[in-house]
């Protein structure tokens, strides 16, 4: 992706992903503002983004999906 990509979907107190950076077969950088409303909303926002990346990755042919997180406990 050689352009940012910005995001407006009209509805600012819903808008957590503001724009894509970059975007490629790896990785995807993206934008988000966190209101302070909660961990939920950084979790939002990276379901935004990886949807995107997915989708993108099958030339918008399908549709991707947040299915579930899950907390694990490291060491």
């Amino acid at each position: 992706m050689n352009s940012i990509l910005h995001i407006n979907t009209g509805l600012p107190s819903i808008l957590l992903l503001r724009r894509i950076d970059a975007c490629d077969s790896r990785e995807i950088r993206g934008l988000c503002f966190f209101d302070g409303k909660g961990a939920f909303t950084l979790i939002e926002a990276m379901a935004q983004l990886g949807a995107f990346h997915l989708r993108k990755r099958a030339d918008f042919r399908r549709h991707a999906f947040l299915v579930k997180v899950w907390n694990w406990k490291v060491g």
